[in-house]
């Protein structure tokens, strides 16, 4: 929260950086559900679902390959602020992860 109550005040160029990286984190999180998806009508044995959520999985695969990588003649990728605060990102949700998973081991 404090995060994004301090950002609109770097300017429009910092909030761009958080709008890229939440496109990174919206494609994780739509191939994570389609996972989830495609194992659970797996389950119930509901072929159609499968594909979608297979589907899913490859666009979602396909999306973070387009913000991850850049491709010559597409500008959609992250700019070198963006892969550093998309760096620092993750670092803080590894340390925070590690840290709630500490907690429930005691």
């Amino acid at each position: 929260m404090v995060c994004s109550l301090v950002a609109p005040f770097f300017g429009r160029t910092a909030l761009n950086w958080i709008v890229d990286m939440s496109a990174i984190g919206a494609a994780i999180g739509y191939g994570y559900t389609s996972a989830a998806a495609m194992l659970q009508a797996r389950k119930e044995g509901r072929t159609w679902l499968v594909a979608s959520g297979a589907a899913g999985v490859l666009l979602s695969i396909f999306f973070c390959v387009i913000l991850l990588i850049p491709i010559k003649g597409l500008d959609c990728c992250l700019g070198k602020e963006g892969y550093i605060c998309l760096a620092v990102w993750t670092v803080l949700g590894l340390v925070f992860y590690l840290s709630t998973r500490r907690g429930k081991e005691e």
